[in-house]
């Protein structure tokens, strides 16, 4: 049979990795991806997203780049002689509970979540640095709910495209971009090889005016 169908960009991103990957033709790469949509939809289980009590942050995680610049970086000397040097404690839960709410949702949606590498590892770095909160998480246990967001049935984690250093580097010249915002750079053009939204509380990522990016929090 025979029709004419349009491809949402990370749909068509996806054929065209797999086709890469594996020297498929397009029509046998997007026949494999319906394939494997619906084994996968009629044994899918709601996801949910755990919460852990850590107590109090010690830094402010808001802006998850210059946290690990002060728990890990140079900075991580003032935050040892200074032990909370930006307490946003239990008066910011609310901020995570519902940013917990939104990302369930979101893997219990019918749209694909993309989940960067960068943002699951930068999760667990802090999760489990007791310079970033007064109980951090066992790394096992953090490592599951890195765990259980892959496992997610929306989940995906595209491959960085041909483009990649061109994109990257218009990026990085046009907005003149140095430090710790190298990282929402990277972020900025994966999204831009795929079409994607960027979904963050990081107000910097409204910068790169070339990619969609919305704060789920506002």
């Amino acid at each position: 049979m025979r029709i004419t169908i349009k491809l949402d960009p990370d749909v068509a991103a996806a054929i065209e990795q797999l086709r890469r990957d594996e020297a498929l033709g397009v029509s046998e790469a997007l026949n494999r991806i319906a394939r494997a949509g619906l084994v996968r939809g009629a044994r899918r289980r709601p996801f949910r997203q755990r919460s852990v009590d850590m107590g109090d942050f010690l830094v402010d995680i808001s802006n998850v780049a210059e946290a690990l610049d002060i728990l890990e970086g140079p900075m991580r000397r003032c935050s040892r002689r200074h032990k909370h040097p930006d307490v946003r404690g239990e008066s910011h839960a609310p901020e995570h509970d519902r940013a917990a709410e939104w990302l369930e949702t979101q893997l219990n949606g019918t749209s694909r979540v993309r989940l960067a590498w960068e943002s699951l590892t930068g999760f667990y770095r802090i999760a489990t640095n007791p310079r970033a909160m007064r109980r951090p998480m066992r790394g096992p246990e953090a490592w599951q709910i890195v765990h259980d967001w892959l496992r997610a049935p929306f989940s995906w984690i595209p491959a960085p495209t041909d483009r990649r250093a061109e994109v990257l580097g218009g990026l990085v010249e046009r907005h003149r971009v140095t430090g710790t915002l190298v990282s929402d750079a990277h972020l900025a053009a994966i999204a831009l090889q795929h079409g994607l939204e960027i979904c963050s509380a990081d107000t910097d990522f409204a910068r790169f005016t070339e990619v969609s990016w919305r704060n789920p929090l506002a």
